[in-house]
Formats: C-alpha cells, sequence, structure tokens
C-alpha cells in the first residue's frame, strides 16, 4: 500500500485537478500539505479503496511524511515504526467511517476491430451518480466513468495511465462504441463493496452474445495483488528508484531514505508526499 499509493501520487502531480489544488494551497505551508498532498494521491482515483467507501492511504501517509522528514534527527521514526503508524492511520480511518455511517452522518462525498463487430453493450453495475458517465467531457470524468473504461478495455485489452491520455480520449472508434453503451443497475447489487458485481454483455452484429462477469477484481482485499503485480502497476504509475528503498522499509533505522528517493520524480516545485515548497 506504501509502494502504491507514493506510486499514484507521483503520477496525480500531472494532473490538472493537482494543478488548480496547487494554485489555492499556496497560502502557507500549512494548507500546502493538508490540502495539496491528498489531492496529489487522489487526483488520478487510482488510490486504493475499501469498505465504508474511502481513500484511505493518501492522506495517512502524506501526514506521515511529512511529519518524519521534520523531526530532530534523535527522535525520527525507524522503518518499523513508521509502517505501524501508517497501519494504526489506516485502522482509525476505517473506524471513523464506520462511526460516521452508523450514526447517519451525510459529511463525506466523494479498437477498430471490436467497434466493427459490435451491436450493443449493456454493463450491470451498482448505482451511482458521479460514476456513471455515458460521455464525460473532461479526464477526471474519463477516470470514474463505467462506460469510458469499459470501452476503453474492450478496444485495448487493458486500462492504463495512457487509456486518459488526450490521443486515447478522442479515438473516434471509442467515441463511438460510448453511444452504443446501456446501463442498468439490478437490484442485488448495491454499491457496496462486499456485494457489488460488475458485467459486461456485449451483443455482436451476427446475434452472438459475449458475456463476462466480477465480483471480486483483481486488488481487492480477497484477491490482493502479487508482489510483481504491485511493482509492474507502481512502474506504470511512477519510477522503480523507490522500489528497493520500500522493500527494506521495515529493517531501516531512520526512513528519510525514503523521502530522499521521492525527490527526483517530484514536480511543480514540490517534494511529492513531503511537499516542502521550493519556490
Amino acid at each position: 500500500m506504501v509502494l502504491d499509493s507514493i506510486g499514484v501520487g507521483l503520477l496525480g502531480s500531472t494532473t490538472q485537478v493537482f494543478q488548480l489544488a496547487l494554485q489555492h494551497c499556496q497560502i502557507n505551508i500549512v494548507c500546502l500539505l493538508c490540502v495539496g498532498c491528498p489531492v496529489q494521491a487522489h487526483s488520478m482515483n487510482f488510490d486504493n479503496t475499501w469498505h465504508p467507501a474511502i481513500h484511505p492511504s493518501g492522506v495517512v501517509l502524506s501526514a506521515l511524511l511529512v511529519v518524519s522528514n521534520i523531526l530532530p534527527n534523535n527522535r525520527r521514526p525507524s522503518g518499523r515504526d513508521f509502517l505501524l503508524a501508517f497501519n494504526v492511520g489506516i485502522d482509525f480511518q476505517g473506524r471513523l467511517m464506520r462511526f460516521t455511517n452508523e450514526h447517519g452522518s451525510q459529511g463525506r462525498g466523494q479498437g477498430s476491430q471490436v467497434l466493427g463487430q459490435v451491436q450493443d453493450i449493456l454493463l450491470s453495475v451498482p448505482r451511482s451518480k458521479y460514476i456513471n458517465g455515458p460521455f464525460p467531457e473532461s479526464a477526471h470524468q474519463d477516470r470514474h466513468s463505467f462506460q469510458f473504461n469499459a470501452c476503453s478495455a474492450l478496444l485495448g485489452g487493458e486500462v492504463t495511465v495512457f487509456s486518459f491520455s488526450q490521443e486515447a480520449v478522442q479515438r473516434p472508434d471509442l467515441l463511438a462504441l460510448l453511444g452504443r453503451v446501456r446501463v442498468k443497475h439490478p437490484h442485488d447489487n448495491p454499491a457496496n463493496f462486499d456485494l457489488m458485481y460488475g458485467e459486461v454483455k456485449v451483443t455482436l452484429l451476427g446475434g452472438d452474445v459475449l458475456k463476462g462477469c466480477c465480483d471480486t477484481f483483481y486488488g481487492n482485499w480477497r484477491n490482493p495483488l502479487t508482489n510483481e503485480s504491485l511493482k509492474k502497476r507502481f512502474r506504470n504509475n511512477a519510477m522503480e528508484g523507490l522500489i528497493e528503498a520500500l522493500e527494506g522499509l521495515d529493517r531501516l533505522e531512520d526512513c528519510c531514505p525514503l523521502l530522499l528517493s521521492s525527490l527526483p520524480a517530484c514536480s511543480w516545485g514540490v517534494f511529492s508526499f513531503g511537499f516542502v515548497y521550493s519556490k
């Protein structure tokens, strides 16, 4: 989770959402640390999610990296202490979210060959306003849209960072395929990570029907990523330089090497997840 969160955070520094947040976070360093960092981690919407629905790691990890960096040398946490604090922070968020839900608070928010053969695409998915995006109009909407991600997967065989590039988003075959997508919300498919599923049914021009269904996606806590898959995802999202430092994190006496290894990939004059403003 630490490796993945840093990877999506580094990737997030390239988004328009983060640029916008950064413009409003230059008031002082506290605002930059408390607002800019979590936005960077979540701006691609690639960060981890759990139930109740929340993206926990970006906020916790960024705070820990900042605090670890500003403590005096004789008080800096070891790698093991860092991991313990990270786990406690994640656990606390989960307990807080469950408490919030139980007491009713509403204070949170949140290819061409294929095209020539497809007559109709039916998605059976949970009901969700901001994820039901038939014709998304921005990169942020693309990343959340059931329809966009389904069509991108049908055309390219997978969904990656490059699926959201300007060139990929404007493909005529993708836009044409989006017009053939229908969405339904079965009663047995609630917006609940323990119970929901995603089903895609593709009807070909000749009448043949292809169907796929997933109730435990790869990366779910019931089907976690392997170590190799996690490294591949990180390389796709960010850089390889942090992998070695993170793999030995529990054996580090001082977690600062983790911070130092992050710096070369930082942009916007901001140290990723440390957010020491350099302008």
